[in-house]
């Protein structure tokens, strides 16, 4: 069985997904160097260690101006 995407929000300044097959990595959907963030588009994957990472939401897809994505809905 495949393993479902998770999208999260890292230290409220990035939103990105996990990575199934590396769990400390990060891919980076859209991050805001205005919130705090040291990461960008083209950072890939990203190690996460002591980030703050919660569940991404609808409402966090509009802030970041990103499509939702068509799984979303079967991952949180």
């Amino acid at each position: 069985m495949a393993k479902k995407t998770k999208y999260i929000v890292i230290n409220e300044h990035t939103l990105g997904y996990l990575i199934p097959e590396m769990p400390n990595y990060v891919g980076i959907l859209k991050a805001s160097v205005l919130k705090g963030s040291t990461y960008n588009e083209q950072s890939g994957a990203v190690y996460i260690k002591y980030e703050i990472i919660r569940n991404a939401t609808k409402k966090d897809f509009d802030e970041f101006r990103v499509c939702l994505p068509p799984d979303f809905q079967l991952s949180n």
